[in-house]
């Protein structure tokens, strides 16, 4: 005939398509369970000696020791958070790689150079809580302040950049904590003004800047935001604000508006406008006052942000953080723990410390230790400052988890350090504070360690010198938590950081989703579900026309069909189909069929002989033997 295609056998097949997907079922369902288990696994650490692992994470945790010294040269790697979210600007530290105003001829000051400076800035904290501030500005004009070079205000500090004016100038201010007010300095200068790395602000060319009365309620207000009264140049409003070792800036309270992103300005924001400012701020444009007075920039932004806004320090200088104002982003994690009220010091935020533990053991230190000073937070502050008695037990039970390590000399008010040469990990116990509220926080190990060479590296607390004085938790110690202010709910809380714990929950989220999906698949996890689910224990309800299913179109199988319906090679139009009443009589022929194979009664079991003696049997018989609800397939075998 010429045909040159594969020859056509026809299988008769009575093979169960139930048993194939059943077993398909099966597989799908064991996939799915360890997607489930892998799922489980990932959020609870359920894997071969996690437990152990666990407990051992609650006594220490052991680092690389190469990540105590970050390269000086690496690329600025930029905060998602910052970068994501509209109301949030990029934290850097002032004298770091991602800095806008690090001068590479400029030398910046070493480890024995920042800790003096942070040591003036605690005494200065503490002169004024005990108001035992000599110092103070006299209530004079601005031509009568001391110009001296002023060391106090610290140089461990973090810069946020925002735009002032109209049209806006880019300015990089200290963001600071322990201070209301927010200045930046102007031009002219009056007497002098310290170099900075960015045009100084000339009100002159903003059409938004205007100067405030000095008999506004703004005026008034600058005795609780700066401790000195203001004053009155030619009915302009002088403000003067010192801090503690005579560094200062004294020029106009004036209003301009704020830009902090494009969707986020703010006009008529009170500031003070510098022409007479002296101290060691070199480089920046000014400060950013986020402390507790009405005059602070939180207070200011009350109605958009409701008094929240939070921080994450960038962990070194190749890194950026984030300064966030408003809820938006603010880690779920967070534990909170009210603000505690400072005698004469409210502009600070003040926590109540109840413990501290090392090793996952709570020291033994008696509650009054810390209630009669108080505490507080502070982002200026370098190292954190505990009362003598809470320092000689944290020292104490730090030195006794770290006997395997050779002690070194203390520095400056470091008094606790260990050689490490030769080492590439160490092994460190936890250190976590307890806060009132039932907050604990567990510190990073670079909340812990302060490194200034491989053979000096220190532990990061320092204790005061007076029993009386307030306990300080400063910003060593805040590295890797987020720090998140609600001014209005009169709390601080603090969450593990960062950008790498954000990475983490995102994955966690999506996996519980593909978990609670297929549970909603699987166990009928619906509005109603266990309605229906009682129900079809008794019936189940079926679309008509699945009863008539359509063929496959899946690659690489071949359709079953019944041998005499439409679709069947076999299939001849002029010949009758069997009636129902036929299908379920050959049917029952089958069954006695196989029942009298079971029961080796079958009569007509051909003889074990040669083929030519088997006994040719009745058609009719032979397909009561197999019966009429068979099925074929249709395979190729060749070519002809």
């Amino acid at each position: 005939s010429g045909y040159k295609g594969p020859a056509i056998i026809m299988i008769l097949s009575d093979t169960s398509n139930n048993v194939r997907e059943k077993k398909r079922a099966k597989m799908s369902f064991n996939r799915m369970n360890i997607i489930i288990i892998l799922c489980v696994c990932l959020n609870w650490d359920c894997s071969e000696g996690a437990q152990e692992k666990q407990r051992r994470a609650i006594d220490s945790h052991t680092i690389q020791l190469s990540s105590l010294f970050p390269s000086s040269s690496s690329p600025c790697v930029l905060s998602t958070r910052a970068s994501s979210t509209k109301s949030s600007l990029h934290v850097t530290h002032r004298h770091g790689t991602c800095s806008r105003i690090t001068n590479a001829k400029a030398k910046n000051p070493d480890h024995a150079e920042i800790l003096r400076l942070d040591q003036a800035r605690v005494n200065s904290i503490h002169s004024k809580l005990s108001k035992k501030l000599t110092d103070r500005v006299r209530q004079s004009k601005s031509t009568d302040l001391p110009a001296k070079d002023g060391s106090t205000y610290g140089s461990g500090n973090f810069v946020v950049t925002l735009g002032i004016g109209t049209p806006k100038h880019d300015l990089s201010l200290i963001f600071d904590t322990g201070s209301d007010l927010t200045w930046i300095q102007c031009e002219p200068c009056v007497r002098t003004c310290y170099s900075q790395k960015e045009p100084i602000f000339n009100p002159s060319s903003s059409s938004s800047y205007h100067n405030v009365s000095c008999s506004s309620a703004e005026c008034s207000s600058l005795s609780s935001a700066t401790g000195n009264s203001g004053t009155c140049s030619a009915s302009n409003c002088v403000y003067g604000i010192q801090y503690g070792d005579q560094s200062f800036s004294v020029g106009f309270l004036a209003k301009e508006k704020f830009t902090l992103t494009a969707s986020n300005v703010f006009d008529g924001v009170n500031f003070g406008c510098g022409e007479n400012n002296q101290g060691l701020f070199t480089g920046v444009a000014g400060l950013l006052g986020l402390g507790r007075d009405k005059l602070s920039f939180p207070s200011q932004t009350a109605a958009t942000y409701n008094k929240i806004f939070s921080y994450c320090l960038p962990s070194s200088a190749s890194y950026t953080g984030h300064l966030t104002f408003g809820s938006a982003g603010v880690s779920r994690s967070v534990k909170f723990t009210p603000i505690s009220t400072i005698t004469d010091g409210t502009s600070f935020y003040g926590l109540d410390i109840v413990g501290i533990s090392v090793g996952g053991q709570k020291l033994a230190i008696p509650p009054t230790v810390f209630s009669t000073p108080g505490a507080l937070i502070d982002s200026g502050t370098v190292i954190s400052r505990l009362p003598p008695k809470a320092y000689a037990a944290l020292r104490g039970a730090f030195k006794a988890k770290m006997s395997q390590y050779k002690n070194a000399s203390g520095v400056s008010i470091l008094d606790t350090c260990f050689d490490l040469t030769g080492f590439k990990t160490v092994t460190i116990p936890t250190v976590s504070f307890y806060f009132n509220g039932g907050a604990v926080v567990e510190l990073g190990s670079k909340g812990v360690l302060y490194a200034f060479k491989m053979s000096k590296v220190c532990l990061a607390f320092a204790g005061n010198s007076d029993d009386n004085n307030a306990a300080i938790f400063g910003n060593v110690q805040q590295q890797t938590l987020e720090v998140v202010y609600d001014g209005a709910a009169g709390r601080v809380g603090f969450a593990p950081n960062g950008e790498r714990v954000k990475l983490v929950s995102i994955m966690r989220n999506v996996l519980n989703i593909i978990l609670i999906f297929w549970v909603y698949l699987n166990w009928g996890c619906t509005e109603g579900a266990q309605e229906r689910e009682s129900r079809n224990v008794d019936y189940h309800t079926v679309q008509l026309s699945s009863l008539s299913p359509t063929g496959s179109n899946t690659k690489g199988s071949l359709h079953v069909v019944d041998k005499n319906v439409v679709r069947s090679p076999l299939r001849r139009s002029k010949v009758t189909r069997l009636d129902l009443d036929n299908i379920l009589r050959h049917d029952q022929a089958r069954l006695d069929y196989i029942h009298s194979r079971l029961s080796n009664n079958f009569a007509d079991r051909p003889r074990q002989t040669e083929s030519k003696d088997i006994p040719v049997k009745d058609v009719s018989k032979s397909k009561s033997e197999l019966g009429w609800g068979s099925y074929i397939e249709t395979i190729g075998n060749g070519n002809i």
